[in-house]
């Protein structure tokens, strides 16, 4: 049996159910909600990671735990993360802000100020990163499960965060060349089961995230491709 550690917002949920489902031990999943991880949430000490939230602090220990380890950076396994792309809120904010964003239009704030704000909401997110095992974790994309109205402004979030975790050596996932329709937006096969819920994908989703991150680990025990890009 392969093991995992998955941590992240709740759309770590439908990941941490899909590994499950190929008989994976899974350590961890979802932490805490994602507006958690856009302010400062944890203190660190010797490599040593405590959450401020005492729910996340509980979920965090447990999966420690479960993986053997006190620290992030010793586990030995495939890290998988949504911490911090929690984009389709993000992006929602930003366009109540400014009636520029409530078009069909493009934004049309200037690239540097919309770096500085996403970095600004990221930070944290980014810090606890850097404590990660950067060369086996992988960071997955939020589901494009947004107003068509927010796209482009999300898909420019998601990629300013994704390029700060790529600087670490991180690994993105990003399945939306077979989950998008022609839009550009999250077919609706990939979405939620819940009826109330417009943010999260389902299982069918998680699967092909899945099957991606397995791609590359098998790949990276090939010989001829150790080294082999970072983003996929």
């Amino acid at each position: 049996m392969a093991d995992v550690f998955i941590i992240g917002d709740s759309h770590a949920g439908a990941i941490r159910n899909a590994f499950v489902s190929r008989g994976w031990n899974v350590c961890g999943g979802p932490i805490r909600a994602g507006k958690v991880f856009e302010q400062p949430f944890f203190e660190e000490h010797e490599g040593l990671i405590t959450f401020l939230d005492p729910v996340a602090q509980r979920n965090f220990s447990n999966a420690l735990a479960k993986a053997g380890v006190t620290r992030v950076a010793d586990l030995n396994m495939p890290v998988v993360i949504t911490l911090g792309f929690n984009s389709g809120r993000l992006a929602k904010v930003l366009s109540t802000r400014d009636a520029r964003f409530k078009s069909l239009e493009p934004p049309t704030w200037s690239r540097a100020v919309l770096e500085a704000s996403v970095g600004a909401v990221k930070a944290a997110a980014v810090d606890f990163c850097k404590m990660l095992p950067a060369e086996r974790t992988f960071a997955v994309l939020s589901p494009r499960r947004v107003r068509l109205r927010h796209l482009s402004l999300f898909d420019q979030i998601e990629r300013i965060y994704a390029d700060k975790l790529v600087a670490l050596g991180i690994r993105i996932i990003d399945v939306a060349d077979q989950t998008s329709d022609s839009a550009g937006l999250l077919r609706e096969e990939f979405w939620s089961l819940r009826p109330d819920d417009r943010w999260h994908a389902n299982e069918a989703f998680a699967s092909i995230v899945v099957d991606r991150i397995i791609q590359l680990c098998e790949r990276e025990h090939a010989p001829d491709n150790v080294g082999q890009g970072v983003v996929s």
